[in-house]
């Protein structure tokens, strides 16, 4: 497949989507994976690190938005392109990966987020891979299917973590 990221696209029915306040005085693109910030309860962009994960951006939010609206169901699947090689994508099924959090395409108003900023893992990250893309196969740059692990709505039993 070829390298051409653009985030995070919901698949089927979109089961919830809501309103955020936005925190951040940045761009926010259709399919950027997006948190929620300890102080205030607003919404940022999602980084490698970011363990309180909402759900993806439905729609270009300007810098100067305050609002977001957001695919937020933790149950929510979604088709996101794998930056790795044809071996991490043989191997990716039921692994998990941490999301890369490339800035956005300013020109195309889309996302250039990918999953696979680090190694595709049995160890804890933001995302699990439930499967390949049915047309992409395993191949590098391929799409694979996820589900967010590090939801900030999931039923947990301990409190939610400050991202």
């Amino acid at each position: 497949a070829t390298s051409n990221p653009s985030g995070f696209k919901a698949i089927g029915p979109i089961l919830t989507a809501n309103e955020y306040v936005k925190r951040t005085n940045a761009a926010i693109y259709p399919g950027d994976m997006v948190h929620m910030d300890p102080i205030g309860g607003k919404i940022s962009v999602a980084t490698a690190g970011s363990t309180n994960l909402v759900g993806v951006c439905i729609g270009y939010r300007a810098a100067t938005d305050t609002d977001i609206f957001v695919a937020d169901d933790p149950d929510q699947n979604y088709y996101v392109q794998l930056y790795g090689t044809t071996a991490s994508a043989q191997t990716a099924v039921g692994r998990n990966v941490d999301l890369l959090a490339t800035a956005g395409n300013a020109t195309h108003f889309r996302s250039a987020q990918r999953a696979g900023s680090g190694a595709v893992t049995l160890a804890t990250a933001q995302l699990r891979i439930l499967a390949l893309h049915p047309t992409d196969g395993a191949t590098a740059s391929g799409r694979v299917r996820v589900v967010i692990n590090e939801h900030h709505f999931a039923k947990k039993t301990g409190g939610v973590a400050s991202a």
